[in-house]
């Protein structure tokens, strides 16, 4: 018997009841809330589609009738659990109790917490499914009402306490969060109490973290101009605290780890470990500083001890003897042996004659006077290299007047220009799918552009270089054809830059 629609009700006969529950009994993806394919909306769309096929209604109507069914058998399951004695109930038994007797044990809900209590909130799948017809009449379930009985009565009781439970939990989780609260607020004290750090500290361990990323060239380097800035800074200030205070003789403080072999414990002494990754000029630097820091910062009373400490340490770094005593001697020269001779030298420039000229300048050079030369064979030599013809430069950014408007057509080019400009005037005089700003100008208002005398306004092997250089062009001369695409990558920055 087909199914009939009376007004907005939903009538299914039993047949199509038993085919519906055995159909959904095949497909525990729909009922059993424990099943791993239960949240696979994909699997559950398939098994609703293929109910619907064996009963012969639509998915929505399945669904609907499905939940109807499920929701009367728990409710007659419930009526079943009849007392004794005067509280002992007569149900007459449902005819698909023995049909849906699968749900027994079959987990039907799924837990949801909240924040304030735990609730059993059974999810059933309802969505509007594309497969029903629009044509179909509205369709409402069936509803079973129920009369007042006492075992409604100690239901009700039964809620009651739930709900009492459900308060003492709400009352433990609020005072749970109280004391979380709390805990929060104290670390936040505890923490703006903490005495912030020095701000030189900061600043260092910043660049500490910084430093440690580079490669061990890169920081030796930078370890190195680092020592450089502050040796020369506590130089200053050395020299600041001696001449206010006069005192007669001091010498420099050497720590332990210092006189240590970088062989022995590099780790102590890492200012002068992996000198063999770095350049010579680094060398020379690192020397340098040892060799100023002992003649700069101490007495001369203590120099020639503070250069024998010196020699040691570059020694054990397997500095060569010629090469630091040079040092030492150069460093000596610079910063003691100043004397009154000025660094501002003046040069004067006379023609070079030869035999002649080199006399002239070691004789001026003992009063203080230098002398440099200019060749006088110049004009001896010319330009041997053949001019490239205009056609047929490359890699240039180029400019094409029209003859019979005052535009202009810009544009770049790696070619030959003589190609290019060739294949302008091809895109000219023919039919061409790709047409330029050019050949389009000249196509729409007939006119002809100037081939014969293009100019050229930049010139440069890059690429990406040119691109800019014509976007700068184009955006410059209001009066060109090209396309506004052409310059779409400048950005607008650059504007009053190019119309200044």
């Amino acid at each position: 018997m087909l199914s009939q629609n009376k007004g907005k009700r939903l009538r299914f006969s039993v047949e199509e009841d038993e085919k519906l529950i055995n159909t959904v009994q095949k497909h525990p993806a729909l009922y059993d809330a424990s099943n791993k394919l239960y949240k696979n909306q994909n699997v559950r769309d398939n098994a609703w589609d293929d109910v619907a096929g064996v009963v012969g209604r639509c998915v929505l109507e399945c669904k609907t009738r499905w939940k109807s069914l499920k929701d009367v058998y728990f409710k007659k399951k419930k009526e079943n659990k009849q007392g004794t004695g005067s509280q002992a109930i007569h149900v007459s038994k449902w005819e698909h109790m023995d049909a849906l007797s699968f749900l027994e044990n079959v987990q039907t809900s799924r837990k949801h917490i909240t924040n304030c209590s735990i609730e059993i909130i059974e999810t059933e799948d309802l969505g509007e499914s594309p497969t029903c017809s629009p044509s179909q009449p509205d369709i409402v379930e069936e509803v079973v009402q129920d009369t007042p009985t006492e075992d409604s009565v100690r239901r009700n009781t039964a809620t009651n306490k739930k709900r009492k439970i459900s308060n003492e939990n709400i009352v433990e989780i609020l005072n749970k969060r109280a004391e979380e609260r709390t805990k929060l607020l104290k670390t936040i004290g505890e923490a703006s109490v903490k005495p912030r750090n020095h701000p030189i500290k900061t600043f260092f361990e910043s660049m500490a973290e910084t430093v440690m990323t580079f490669p061990t060239f890169l920081a030796v380097q930078a370890k190195q101009e680092v020592l450089r800035v502050i040796s020369e800074l506590e130089l200053q200030a050395c020299e600041t605290t001696l001449n206010n205070r006069n005192f007669s003789s001091t010498s420099t403080y050497t720590t332990p780890t210092v006189s240590r072999t970088p062989v022995d414990d590099s780790a102590t002494n890492s200012t002068y470990a992996e000198l063999s990754s770095v350049e010579p000029r680094t060398y020379e630097d690192c020397a340098d500083l040892l060799i100023d820091q002992a003649i700069k910062l101490a007495h001369p009373d203590f120099r020639k001890e503070n250069l024998s400490k010196v020699k040691t340490i570059l020694e054990k770094n397997s500095y060569p003897k010629e090469f630091y005593n040079k040092l030492i001697t150069k460093r000596i020269n610079k910063t003691c042996n100043t004397g009154t001779k000025s660094n501002n030298n003046i040069y004067h420039t006379i023609p070079y004659i030869n035999n002649l000229s080199d006399t002239i300048k070691h004789e001026l050079k003992k009063s203080d006077i230098h002398i440099t030369f200019i060749p006088t064979n110049r004009h001896l030599f010319t330009n041997l290299k053949t001019p490239i013809k205009h056609g047929n430069q490359s890699n240039v950014v180029y400019k094409l007047d029209c003859k019979d408007c005052n535009k202009c057509y810009i544009g770049q080019t790696k070619q030959y220009l003589k190609k290019r400009i060739y294949n302008h005037q091809y895109a000219v005089t023919h039919n061409v799918t790709a047409e330029t700003a050019l050949s389009k100008h000249s196509k729409d208002r007939r006119h002809n552009f100037d081939f014969q005398n293009t100019k050229i306004l930049k010139k440069g092997n890059n690429y990406k270089k040119r691109l800019i250089y014509e976007m700068i062009y184009i955006k410059k001369a209001e009066n060109a054809v090209n396309f506004r695409t052409d310059i779409d990558h400048l950005s607008v920055i650059y504007n009053n830059l190019i119309h200044a």
